[in-house]
């Protein structure tokens, strides 16, 4: 994947991506540009008359390694749960697997153990399930999940 490659091109766009974040208290490297239906920032990269799309989190964690992203670890974890950090210091090379299971071990995994039948606090009252939130809201369970992990006023984990 050319787009993941530390060159010129990668370091060209440097400049332009210290401008779109803003730093937290907690240490988290807040993306304040676009962000996916999953809450991960997404960075362009002009090289060779083409844009290429990838993920801000990905794109930091190249400038400060200044190294081609590694092909045996496909998946880029964020050690602080919070995926619109862009804070290399957060983010870790891995597979897979260790990535769901970070998730299930968070409660962020959308098919863990407790994601759907966890609690939750909504504006409209507490419910045993997402699924119960969710035909309560006349919404879908993963448009709770999603409100949850988004940090919507009055959604939360009970």
């Amino acid at each position: 994947m050319t787009y993941y490659k530390y060159d010129q091109h990668t370091q060209a766009a440097q400049a332009r991506f210290d401008t779109k974040y803003d730093i937290q208290p907690n240490g988290c490297w807040l993306w304040n540009m676009y962000r996916d239906a999953d809450g991960y920032g997404q960075f362009t990269i002009n090289a060779n008359k083409k844009k290429y799309m990838l993920r801000a989190h990905r794109f930091s964690w190249l400038i400060a390694n200044q190294c081609d992203w590694p092909s045996d670890r496909p998946v880029a974890r964020h050690t602080c749960n919070n995926p619109g950090c862009v804070n290399p210091a957060h983010i870790i090379p891995g597979s897979v697997k260790e990535n769901t299971e970070d998730a299930i071990r968070n409660g962020t995994h959308y098919n863990g153990t407790n994601s759907k039948k966890r609690a939750c606090s909504t504006p409209i009252g507490n419910f045993d399930s997402l699924a119960a939130a969710g035909r309560a809201l006349n919404v879908s369970t993963r448009k709770v999940w999603d409100r949850i992990q988004q940090g919507y006023a009055g959604y939360r984990y009970i």
